[in-house]
């Protein structure tokens, strides 16, 4: 497992990521293996992250959308300007 941890341009359909873009590569998702949320404070301020352990056609990552917490149960919407997406990591 490789920790990337970098910025990605994501099309996302009902908040789910099916087509990202990291580096010159296009990865599109094939499956959805899982996901989780994790909601933390740092330096004062509350963020969410929803992360996402998808299957591309090369190879399994997690991707994950945060957004500054709202006080909300449900996550804003993906296209939100306040949500940036990240490749954390890739599976060997």
């Amino acid at each position: 497992m490789k920790s990337i941890n970098e910025s990605i341009a994501v099309e996302a359909r009902n908040g789910v990521p099916c087509r990202f873009r990291w580096g010159r590569h296009t990865y599109r998702t094939r499956n959805l293996l899982d996901y989780w949320i994790l909601q933390s404070r740092w330096w004062g301020r509350e963020e969410r992250r929803i992360y996402f352990r998808v299957e591309t056609d090369r190879g399994v990552m997690d991707v994950y959308r945060a957004e500054e917490s709202q006080g909300s149960s449900e996550p804003p919407p993906s296209r939100d300007s306040s949500c940036r997406w990240m490749l954390s990591k890739i599976m060997d």
